[in-house]
């Protein structure tokens, strides 16, 4: 199991998500 491979999903998770939430929020007019 490498514990450097699981960090780099998480960074990639978050990287992800953030991503999406930009692209929600600049579709809503908030």
């Amino acid at each position: 199991m490498g514990a450097k491979k699981m960090l780099g999903y998480k960074v990639v998770r978050k990287t992800l998500s953030q991503r999406l939430l930009a692209k929600t929020r600049s579709l809503l007019p908030i």
